[in-house]
C-alpha cells in the first residue's frame, strides 16, 4: 500500500488490495484493508484435539477439517463491491 501511494496508484480505483489475516492494524490504516477473518480459537482447539488423538493413537490417518472464514470488506476494495462493474483493462 505504501508503494502504491508513492507511485500515485489509487486504492481501490486503480488496484484492489486484500489481506488474509484480519490483523488489528487492518482497520486502522488508510485506506482500511479488506481482509479475511479466521476463527483462530476454533482452529487452535481443533488442532490441539487432533494432535492429542494422534498422540494417543485414536486417530491413525489424515483428516480434512473445514472452518468458516469471513470476508471483511473495507475501503481497499469497497467501491468495487458497491455495485461498480468490474472493468478489465
Amino acid at each position: 500500500m505504501k508503494d502504491c501511494k508513492e507511485n500515485n496508484i489509487n486504492i481501490p480505483k486503480d488496484v484492489l488490495i486484500t489481506g488474509f489475516d484480519n490483523l488489528f492494524v487492518s482497520s486502522h490504516i488508510y485506506p482500511s484493508l479488506t481482509t479475511i477473518a479466521h476463527p483462530i480459537k476454533e482452529i487452535g482447539k481443533v488442532g490441539a484435539d487432533v494432535l492429542m488423538d494422534f498422540i494417543s493413537n485414536k486417530r491413525k490417518r489424515k483428516i480434512h477439517i473445514k472452518s468458516d472464514h469471513k470476508l471483511i470488506i473495507r475501503n481497499s476494495t469497497k467501491k468495487r463491491f458497491r455495485g461498480e462493474k468490474w472493468k478489465i483493462k
